[in-house]
């Protein structure tokens, strides 16, 4: 998406983390979000927030960093 308005990616995953976002990608079949310095495929930026909501609702969730 960020090169559609012509940033790279690195800008844009540099941008959400300089907001306070966590970047990776979330496994749904083992329950795991893996945390990323590198960007790659379909990413989630999530808030500090919402790691404390996604915990509440799936407490098995494991959060790694890859």
């Amino acid at each position: 998406m960020a090169r559609r308005y012509g940033k790279g990616d690195h800008k844009l995953i540099e941008l959400l983390k300089q907001s306070g976002y966590v970047v990776g990608i979330f496994r749904n079949r083992n329950s795991t979000l893996e945390i990323s310095r590198e960007p790659w495929g379909d990413v989630l930026a999530i808030s500090p927030l919402g790691l404390e909501l996604l915990q509440q609702r799936i407490p098995e969730c494991q959060i790694i960093e890859a």
